[in-house]
């Protein structure tokens, strides 16, 4: 019969040949019992963000976070974040709360008086102090200062000039079913068409600027590689040339902007 000492030398030996470093990824909290209702106020704020730093990034020093809104401190305080630990920086930008979307949860952390409007306000998505500022994850072009892959508030209406798309892609013989119009089509038509295309594109621009005009914006990029993700890429109003269009896809037209 094996001996209480025999074992126990098994068991210090089998410990030591565990992986460590296997064991410290998989043990890394992914998310907290913590809801969306949680983020639409400050009263939790201390906790929360001990919370995060505890977990995500231990070391932080959360004396730097901020009471406003501003593009430079906020990134070089990002940079600092992916610096400490990447992966988890990735998983506080899509951390998981209904109608919040990437990169808010991360406002909220590094925002001291900020909060979450949560996903019933028309237009707003963080509230800080007396500001409000409606928040889009973007993809940045390649080569151009433009910004894509986003939604208008399900207010605007876009049937008919949707309509008018399909119309025009049919006439031209375009592959593909009408609701599904990619931005390859979308310069096809423009390049054959101009005149009947650009009086649709300022009826499309006209239409989201109203939307977005009265707001202050703030663009965060979700797109590309880990570097930049996360990133706040503007913070401002929009104006009625920064507006475009991008793409007919699942029942809307998403929309670009453009900065010069």
């Amino acid at each position: 019969m094996e001996s209480i000492k025999s074992r126990t030398k098994k068991s210090s030996k089998t410990l030591e040949d565990l992986n460590m470093k296997f064991l410290k990824r998989a043990e890394k909290v992914i998310a907290f019992n913590l809801q969306t209702s949680d983020f639409t106020s400050i009263e939790h704020k201390k906790e929360i963000q001990h919370l995060i730093t505890k977990n995500f990034f231990p070391g932080f020093d959360t004396s730097k976070t901020l009471k406003s809104v501003n593009k430079t401190k906020l990134n070089a305080l990002i940079k600092e974040l992916k610096s400490i630990d990447v992966g988890q920086f990735e998983k506080l930008h899509t951390y998981p709360l209904s109608g919040v979307g990437p990169g808010e949860a991360t406002l909220y952390y590094l925002l001291d008086n900020g909060h979450l409007a949560g996903g019933g306000s028309k237009g707003v998505d963080l509230i800080v102090g007396d500001k409000k500022y409606e928040i889009k994850a973007v993809k940045k072009h390649k080569k151009e200062d433009i910004y894509y892959d986003f939604r208008l508030g399900g207010t605007v209406r876009l049937d008919d000039i949707m309509g008018e798309l399909a119309v025009i892609k049919k006439k031209l013989g375009l592959p593909g079913t009408s609701s599904e119009i990619p931005t390859s089509q979308i310069a096809e038509i423009k390049k054959r068409v101009p005149e009947d295309y650009a009086k649709i594109e300022k009826k499309y621009g006209d239409r989201a600027y109203k939307y977005f005009k009265d707001d202050e914006i703030i663009l965060i990029n979700h797109g590309g590689n880990k570097k930049d993700l996360g990133d706040i890429v503007y913070v401002g109003k929009i104006g009625r040339d920064n507006v475009g269009l991008e793409r007919v896809t699942s029942n809307t037209i998403k929309p670009t902007f453009k900065f010069n």
